[in-house]
């Protein structure tokens, strides 16, 4: 096995795909694969995201409700954390594997903008294949 450190973005990270992600990456760190969390993105939850983030220690994250934020931002005693756009995430070249795990049509360009940058996508979103399937095709 490799040594490189696969460094993994999650987009819906408080939801149930999430969290399980995230309790997979848990249990893949235990038994010694080297596996990062880099990025946590959330729509509401910002007391669940504030946890994952003081757990997982994320370079970067995201929360839809942007007042939600600027508490979160407060909250999180994390100096190195980069609140950055969904958009900014998907192009970080810090991500090696992108799990979009949100609903709706937030993660649609991002999705788009991790595939063109080579990342390997884990899409739980069917909206993404619905109404931008040929898009996401041509840029795999």
């Amino acid at each position: 096995m490799s040594d490189k450190i696969v460094r993994v973005g999650i987009f819906g990270s408080t939801g149930s795909i999430g969290t399980q992600t995230l309790d997979v990456i848990s249990q893949l760190q235990s038994s010694g694969v080297s596996c990062d969390v880099a990025a946590l993105a959330a729509g509401n939850n910002m007391e669940k995201l504030a946890e994952q983030i003081a757990e997982f220690k994320p370079d970067y994250a995201w929360l839809s409700n942007a007042s939600k934020l600027d508490q979160l931002s407060k909250i999180v005693a994390n100096d190195r954390i980069n609140f950055c756009s969904l958009e900014e995430i998907a192009a970080s070249t810090d991500i090696d594997v992108l799990v979009v795990a949100s609903n709706g049509l937030a993660s649609l360009r991002p999705v788009i903008i991790a595939l063109e940058t080579g990342k390997r996508v884990a899409l739980a979103n069917k909206e993404s294949l619905v109404v931008g399937g040929q898009a996401v095709i041509d840029a795999l």
